[in-house]
């Protein structure tokens, strides 16, 4: 049960994540690029 809690909440911010990536990627800061680029982001 704990298990579902938290897997619902969790999916929902991995692919926020993932629009936020694609959309900053076409930005020319380079502070973001190297955000973006670090493992830690993953």
């Amino acid at each position: 049960m704990v298990s579902h809690e938290l897997k619902t909440p969790l999916t929902s911010l991995t692919a926020l994540v993932q629009v936020l990536k694609a959309k900053l990627k076409k930005s020319e800061d380079p502070f973001i690029s190297r955000a973006l680029d670090n493992p830690i982001s993953r």
